[in-house]
């Protein structure tokens, strides 16, 4: 019989800005789907944000691990690699770290895009996205690549860059898109549920007699509002099912210490309005991994109708009745646990369980009683007594306070219960809810902190410009001088690539050179030759050299390391 406190011997941990949405929704359920076909046990860590969150909670108990865009801070991807754990990445390059990366292969994406577009008679093309992600810059620049190929002109005003991937990205666009006064009969759309956006507010803004030439819209993401909203739009899948079973094989190889591609491209389809795909009444839930709930009208009114007001009472009972969920997410609720965040003199952090719940009982646990105590890696603490056979899901969704992990709320399920109606969406809506309620009163402020533009310099004409490199979140600043040197010049590229990742334009052969220095930047300094790429697609030779280091805090209370290297980018004669 297993020790009941401790968790199956394979493990694959997601962690995860969010717990929700078509991507990162979907993405989980696809990966919980695989491990359950594939015996493995599934847990989900909420981080609530991008590149900050660097809490070990619970990971001395994950075997494999998935990073869903840049859901965590790089000292935290370090730290799970240097402790033995396979680590892949989706849609976010951990650089300079050997995570291997998957994605969508956006190159091929943009073809199909552009491809349709041309049959359907279109030459003057706009593209509209959110360029500070990963996917959607890349894009972007295989849009750029497109007009170069085909021969068609690229004017700037056919940019129209969004401040986020949602709806109000694609109004903002339209509003723009018209104020211009655009020519662009073709968009392409960096998100679906921009594209949507786009074309609602080009029909509220026709309806209001504002005229304009777009007649075809393609929209990055297949996701099934589309065929609701707008079902004469075509749309580019990205096939997140094969995302998830692609990223499981490369962790399971990374495990039997087999050879792996950095960069793992999954290949995209295009699904239009005339495909059999779109005719089919359910083809969006071909890949759904719960079926049988969205198909139980009843089930799915229960959810929906109280999903306010039964996280609300939740909360402000101190989730005394959190179990009286059960009923509705019975192979995910099992056993709960709720702990709190201590940090010890010395900087490390512990979480101590303050109630456990079960189907029968809350126990609230003694202050005093030093077994409800362990460091925040082995969380939680056998005395919570979550672990049993049948146990093989667990969910931590995070709570904040004057913008710092405050306390974990931990809800573990077995997916050997019975077969009545229990969906994992639903059931980690309600969990956003309570943790939602939870928070409600406390200051939660985000630090605003980031890296600052660097002054050029103008005293050594041989520097042609500096990168300001924060190791820890990833976080680039090039200035002016920096991106001339790869011909960035315009002020739409310089405002573009400002923040361009120190992976993006590197030449292949020279990647793992770069990497190898960067990894040890804070203690050593380094000058090297490199190749990148230049806006004509050649390769520049340039020498890197880190120059200053800058550390600082964003409060005297903070523990995180917030060093800002300053690199050095001086342009050579040589190219290929």
């Amino acid at each position: 019989m297993p020790d009941p406190h401790t968790p199956p011997k394979k493990t694959l941990g997601v962690y995860t800005p969010y717990l929700q949405g078509f991507y990162f929704g979907e993405l989980i359920s696809q990966l919980q789907q695989y491990c359950f076909l594939k015996g493995y046990a599934f847990t989900v860590i909420k981080t609530d944000s991008f590149g900050t969150f660097n809490s070990t909670v619970h990971s001395d108990h994950i075997d494999f691990v998935v990073i869903l865009r840049n859901a965590i801070h790089n000292q935290l991807a370090e730290h799970l690699v240097n402790t033995g754990k396979s680590v892949a990445s989706i849609a976010y390059d951990y650089f300079p770290l050997a995570i291997p990366m998957i994605t969508s292969d956006n190159e091929l994406g943009m073809e199909l895009a552009f491809n349709h577009l041309i049959q359907q008679g279109h030459r003057t093309l706009a593209f509209v996205g959110d360029l500070s992600q990963f996917d959607i810059r890349k894009r972007y620049e295989s849009f750029c690549d497109q007009h170069e190929m085909n021969g068609f002109e690229l004017a700037d005003d056919h940019i129209f860059i969004v401040n986020d991937t949602m709806f109000s990205g694609g109004f903002q666009a339209a509003n723009e898109y018209i104020a211009r006064n655009s020519q662009a009969t073709g968009i392409i759309c960096g998100a679906s549920l921009t594209s949507i956006g786009f074309a609602k507010q080009l029909q509220n803004l026709k309806a209001a007699n504002h005229k304009h030439c777009a007649t075809g819209i393609v929209g990055f993401d297949a996701i099934s509002l589309v065929p609701i909203t707008q079902p004469n739009m075509a749309m580019i899948d990205q096939n997140l099912h094969l995302m998830a079973y692609k990223t499981i094989g490369i962790l399971e190889a990374l495990h039997k210490n087999k050879t792996f591609e950095r960069h793992n491209f999954i290949e995209p389809k295009i699904i239009t309005p005339t495909t059999d795909f779109m005719q089919a009444e359910d083809a969006f839930l071909a890949t759904s991994t719960e079926i049988d709930e969205l198909h139980n009208a009843n089930y799915m009114k229960s959810i929906i109708s109280n999903l306010y007001e039964w996280p609300k009472n939740i909360a402000q009972n101190n989730l005394d009745s959190l179990m009286t969920l059960a009923p509705m997410f019975e192979r995910y609720m099992q056993k709960a646990c709720y702990g709190r965040i201590a940090i010890s003199k010395d900087g490390r952090e512990y979480i101590k369980i303050h109630k456990k719940f079960s189907s029968l009982e809350v126990t609230k646990l003694p202050a005093k009683d030093t077994s409800t105590l362990s460091i925040s890696a082995q969380y939680p603490a056998p005395c919570a007594d979550v672990y049993d056979s049948d146990i093989d899901t667990s969910v931590h969704t995070p709570i904040f306070r004057d913008h710092r992990l405050w306390s974990v709320l931990s809800v573990y399920g077995s997916s050997k219960k019975n077969k009545s109606p229990s969906s994992f969406s639903g059931f980690c809506a309600y969990l956003d809810s309570i943790t939602t309620q939870l928070t409600l009163g406390m200051l939660n402020k985000k630090s605003s902190h980031s890296i600052q533009p660097c002054s050029e310099s103008g005293d050594d004409t041989t520097i042609v410009g500096k990168i300001q490199w924060n190791p820890n979140t990833g976080e680039t600043f090039w200035d002016k001088n920096a991106l001339n040197s790869l011909g960035l010049t315009s002020e739409l590229e310089q405002s573009i690539y400002k923040n361009l990742d120190l992976t993006d334009r590197i030449h292949p052969d020279d990647d793992n050179l770069l990497r190898e220095h960067l990894i040890n930047a804070k203690e050593n300094e380094f000058h090297i030759e490199i190749r990148l790429k230049h806006k004509n697609k050649s390769y520049q030779a340039v020498q890197i050299e880190r120059a200053s280091i800058d550390h600082n805090k964003i409060n005297s209370d903070d523990n995180n390391d917030n060093t800002i290297i300053t690199l050095l980018i001086t342009l050579q004669h040589n190219s290929e």
